[in-house]
């Protein structure tokens, strides 16, 4: 697979957005974007979650908790079981609806600010080993 870089020749990381609201879920593309991410892939259920995180490279996976009351736990714990880090998205504090197991891993709140954002997935790709 060919790795692309930005202007500021950064390796682009590839991301998927898990996210059951379309307006949302593009409004991430669109800021994943204008933050020199590509988005490899975007799912608005579980199923469809799943089959990206088995079947499409990516290095970072950004999660909504809560997809039209599906939980996305068999998603993240996919993810993890390939090494690749995880982001929570939320917009209802829904940390609590997270295993035990979930909750350290890093929350965003809605509506997500670039900055904070941009934070996240750094430290998520600078800590994860590579894979």
């Amino acid at each position: 697979m060919e790795t692309r870089k930005g202007l500021d020749g950064r390796t682009r990381p590839r991301l998927l957005v898990v996210e059951d609201n379309f307006p949302v879920a593009e409004g991430l593309r669109y800021l994943l974007e204008g933050l020199g991410c590509d988005v490899a892939g975007m799912a608005a259920d579980v199923p469809r979650a799943l089959e990206l995180v088995e079947r499409v490279p990516f290095d970072l996976v950004l999660l909504d908790i809560d997809l039209r009351g599906e939980h996305v736990e068999p998603v993240a714990t996919a993810a993890r079981r390939q090494g690749k880090p995880v982001i929570f998205i939320s917009g209802y504090g829904e940390a609590y609806l997270l295993p035990a197991h979930l909750r350290e891993l890093p929350r965003l709140e809605k509506p997500v600010e670039p900055d904070r954002l941009r934070a996240a997935i750094d430290e998520a790709l600078a800590i994860t080993p590579a894979g």
